[in-house]
């Protein structure tokens, strides 16, 4: 599955994409609620994602999902602060609006383009780019600045690792909320079993489940649930343990998802069992 956030002058569009799922929701700039009279424009553009994939073939679904999920960065712009440098933060950082992040960059919609079934995602203009969790800026000559002052391509990287370790306390509060959420879900998990055990079935499947919701309510991560205990988060550049399902979601999202608000479904799903002969 796919979101992505799209804008126009006056709304934001989240795009969700599954195999077999196509949703369009508007979003209010000013304050990101949800918009519920711009079912028109909603429908075109559902009408038209489900078009383009329908016409394609999978390595054409693939492709517009990587359009979507690129910016296409100018020459100059490379030369001078490299390509790793834009590679890593030259992107969209608000795809899901997970952080509600009015200076993010987004791809805008050209509403005459799909009219004429023209391909109607067009890239924003990228600079001045600003990287608001950073506290960073870039402007129209690609010179970054940071509180005012001007840095270079390093800085930013050294301004990131700062940022990661500012995320400690978070980090720590957010898996002691996802231990107790876990907790919860085996203890429903064992009573669930004991009772099912106690109604002498032929067979049963048992298991617990997480779901994570964008703000339009599109389930955007699930796992199933085994009770494992904890991952490190070395390979983000932190030592230090965190509970399984929030590893998952870093893994996901990256280590910026531990401040956003999220929307969570737990359960314990039951096949029971029965076999008869008639």
């Amino acid at each position: 599955m796919s979101s992505f956030a799209l804008e126009d002058k006056e709304f934001y569009y989240l795009l969700h994409i599954r195999r077999d799922y196509i949703s369009v929701n508007t979003f209010n700039k000013i304050n990101f609620s949800i918009v519920e009279n711009n079912f028109k424009k909603e429908n075109k553009l559902k009408c038209f994602i489900e078009d383009y994939l329908c016409k394609e073939n999978v390595k054409k679904s693939a492709a517009l999902i990587r359009e979507l999920s690129l910016f296409d960065i100018p020459e100059l712009a490379k030369g001078k602060l490299g390509e790793r440098f834009f590679r890593h933060f030259i992107k969209d950082n608000d795809r899901f609006l997970f952080f509600k992040d009015k200076y993010s960059k987004h791809f805008l919609i050209d509403w005459n383009k799909l009219e004429n079934t023209e391909f109607p995602f067009v890239q924003p203009k990228l600079f001045p780019f600003y990287i608001n969790h950073l506290n960073v800026l870039i402007d129209d000559n690609y010179d970054i600045y940071h509180k005012n002052r001007k840095i270079l391509p390093p800085d930013v990287f050294e301004l990131e690792k700062e940022y990661k370790k500012s995320l400690v306390l978070k980090l720590k509060e957010k898996s002691k909320i996802y231990d107790a959420l876990i907790a919860d879900l085996e203890k429903r998990y064992y009573k669930t079993k004991n009772f099912i055990k106690s109604m002498s079935l032929q067979d049963y499947n048992l298991e617990g489940n997480i779901e994570f919701f964008d703000l339009a309510g599109n389930t955007i991560f699930e796992e199933r649930i085994f009770f494992e205990s904890s991952c490190n988060l070395k390979i983000y550049g932190l030592d230090m343990e965190v509970n399984y399902i929030l590893w998952r979601l870093i893994d996901a999202f990256g280590l910026r998802v531990v401040t956003a608000k999220l929307d969570v479904w737990s359960e314990i799903k039951t096949e029971l069992q029965k076999n008869f002969k008639i």
